[in-house]
């Protein structure tokens, strides 16, 4: 909240012979501090190419969301600015014949975390939001927040984006919809505890029998949401840009940005 910047890394272990670890820096006085581990448990966090982790920051509290291979989505709290970091919070455990991956962050209105990860059960992928009522103590029970979107599925690893404000949390995510897989914002307007709408920002209609492993972004503008994705619907993977409506949820521009030449 000082203005202070913050840095965070992964370094995955190698063969054994080092730890798999986050670690955090703050640049003061000219210079970066001794880096910090983040993950405080011997089990390491899973560090991969088209996930890892994420973070949030609300007044002196950083908030580090991570996986730990066949353990589930674990939560690190700082209440000093990234100075230290305390013992890993649970959040979504281990799944019986199922999985949890990619998780996102962001703190509501009222400065508590909020976070989505793919959840893989019983043969179906969705988007688990849950949130901490408490700071990050603990968290509720999970709501699924691609439900107002048909299909009942999103991609199975893309990575997700979160936006909140006041009582409202959108979450942006790649749906899957018998292999359409569009772009999609869904928005809660009760702190998470439910998602009742859904708006597809995604004109493409890229049909694909695979996931493409390329997650969305999301930032806010006033009362728009911005949002840039790829898609190869056209036959070659492009970035696009699409705006929506934070409160009538109506989708609005879409923009194509040029591909290089050969």
């Amino acid at each position: 909240s000082n203005g202070t910047p913050l840095v965070t890394w992964g370094i995955s272990g190698d063969n054994g012979s080092t730890s798999s670890q986050i670690w955090c820096s703050r640049f003061e006085q000219g210079a970066f501090s001794s880096p910090i581990g983040v993950v405080q448990t011997p089990d390491e966090p899973a560090l991969f190419g088209f996930g890892g982790y994420d973070v949030a920051v609300s007044d002196n509290q950083v908030f580090v969301v991570f996986e730990q291979l066949q353990k589930g989505i674990f939560l690190a709290r700082s209440d000093d600015g990234g100075l230290t970091f305390g013992l890993p919070t649970s959040i979504q455990g281990p799944i019986s014949g199922g999985y949890t991956t990619l998780s996102s962050i962001v703190v509501d209105g009222t400065g508590n975390p909020v976070v989505s990860y793919i959840q893989y059960k019983n043969g179906k992928t969705t988007y688990e939001v849950r949130r901490s009522s408490n700071g990050g103590v603990n968290f509720g029970a999970s709501v699924t927040g691609n439900e107002p979107a048909p299909g009942g599925e999103v991609c199975e690893c893309c990575t997700s984006d979160l936006i909140a404000s006041g009582d409202s949390v959108w979450l942006l995510f790649r749906n899957n919809n018998q292999n359409r897989r569009d772009i999609w914002v869904s928005r809660s307007i009760d702190l998470a505890a439910s998602f009742e709408t859904a708006t597809d920002v995604d004109a493409t209609d890229w049909q694909l029998s695979f996931c493409p492993i390329a997650g969305p972004r999301m930032a806010r503008s006033g009362d728009s949401l911005i949002t840039v994705w790829v898609s190869g619907a056209g036959g070659t993977g492009r970035v696009y840009l699409s705006t929506i409506h934070s409160g009538t949820m109506q989708a609005g521009l879409q923009l194509g940005f040029p591909t290089p030449s050969a």
